[in-house]
């Protein structure tokens, strides 16, 4: 191979190098312009309470100075409004972080927050009104039919589990026994209405 032919090589060579250093070669390229008159709006959800709910104990009116005892079943309802638009807008209602707190004023402390453990294991809930309707196929979550604001009932059962029917393991029974003279508050009692899949 001559001088001149060895020399053309090694320029190309050089030139792909330099190509490949300063990144790829410029393409013609085009934008095409695919707005359209669309918009997208937000959605809401929000609750306010509404009515004085009223407590029940084992489905009676609530004595004054009741005690409660394992087995004993405590219904809160109440309305309340809900404000709710979105396309596909489900919801849940849960309790609010500190809805059910130990009574500090009780002398027995330790039992109190046993107490409130207890009562707060497990918590059911029912919301029924014309506008929402339960979303096929679940048992906790719900739906408005019509966007906008809409009342309803919100019933809460707070069931003080024996251990006889919550798995009969000495963890309950103990759970159950450290919970005597115990006391919670109400106070702050608060639901929670939040958005699901």
């Amino acid at each position: 191979m001559n001088k001149l032919t060895k020399g053309a090589i090694a320029g190309a060579a050089g030139i792909v190098l330099l190509m490949g250093g300063a990144g790829s070669l410029a393409y013609w390229t085009g934008t095409a312009d695919l707005g359209n008159a669309q918009t997208i709006t937000a959605g809401q959800l929000k609750a306010a309470a509404g009515t004085t709910g009223t407590w029940l104990v084992n489905n009676a009116a609530v004595p004054a100075a009741y005690k409660i005892v394992p087995g004993d079943q405590l219904t809160y309802s109440q309305n309340v409004t809900v404000d709710a638009s979105g396309s596909n807008l489900k919801f849940q209602v849960s309790l609010a972080n500190g809805a059910i707190t130990a009574d500090t004023a009780n002398a027995n402390s330790t039992a109190s927050s046993n107490l409130v453990g207890r009562l707060q294991k497990a918590a059911a809930f029912t919301v029924s009104g014309s506008n929402v309707t339960l979303v096929s196929g679940t048992t906790d979550t719900y739906k408005v039919a019509t966007a906008g604001s809409t009342t309803v009932a919100v019933s809460v059962t707070i069931t003080w589990t024996n251990s006889f029917n919550d798995a009969l393991t000495s963890a309950n029974v103990t759970a159950d026994n450290n919970a005597q003279l115990g006391g919670v508050k109400l106070a702050n009692y608060a639901l929670n209405v939040t958005q699901v899949a």
